[in-house]
């Protein structure tokens, strides 16, 4: 019985610690980080430009995409349908496994 509560208690303590870890230290960093990255690399705004507000409102908005003439492609590039396909199908590969891990 008392090795049991002995390595519950354990288990809480690493888990504390991760999460402790995770929530506080890893964001503390990177907050100092960003401030040192700030500080190193300020952002210039040119002459007539937008400011960051404005920038950052414009962000969400998407950009015109030009159109692909996918029958020229084809002629020149036969496989393109597929290497496309399978880089996105990669792509999402990679992302679902960082999800799961």
């Amino acid at each position: 019985m008392h090795r049991l509560q002995a390595v519950l208690c354990v288990i809480c303590m690493i888990s504390a610690a991760v999460l402790y870890h995770d929530y506080v230290l890893l964001p503390r960093q990177n907050r100092e980080l960003v401030e040192s990255l700030k500080s190193k690399f300020p952002e210039e705004i040119p002459p007539g430009g937008d400011s960051p507000g404005q920038i950052q409102e414009q962000a969400g908005k998407g950009l015109e995409v030009s159109a692909v003439d996918l029958r020229s492609l084809r002629h020149q590039y036969p496989n393109v349908e597929k290497d496309i396909t399978r880089e996105v199908f990669e792509v999402a590969e990679n992302a679902i496994m960082c999800v799961i891990l």
